[in-house]
């Protein structure tokens, strides 16, 4: 999944030099600065650039359904520690 940066250095490369690169060029410059991460395919660019059109932002929409409530960080924390202090509720869950 790619940042709010990354998507943005995407929309920046695009119209690099005002000169707008293909999807595909895109997609090779970009991988070629992140070597180290999974290519990303061209379209990827694609929904980049549409989503940004259509919004005029590059964030992720709200999803539907229930959000996550165990997942933060404070959360587990307070989780991990309540089956610390009571190992005997938590024992029938490893078995």
């Amino acid at each position: 999944m790619l940042s709010k940066r990354e998507r943005i250095q995407i929309l920046m490369i695009i119209d690099y030099g005002n000169r707008q690169q293909s999807h595909r060029e895109t997609a090779n410059l970009f991988n070629g600065m992140h070597p180290d991460c999974n290519p990303i395919p061209h379209t990827t660019m694609t929904r980049i650039v549409r989503k940004f059109t259509e919004t005029g932002n590059v964030k992720d929409l709200p999803r539907s359904g229930r959000p996550k409530s165990a997942t933060d960080d404070n959360t587990s924390l307070d989780v991990l520690l309540h089956m610390q202090e009571n190992p005997k509720t938590y024992t029938n869950i490893w078995r």
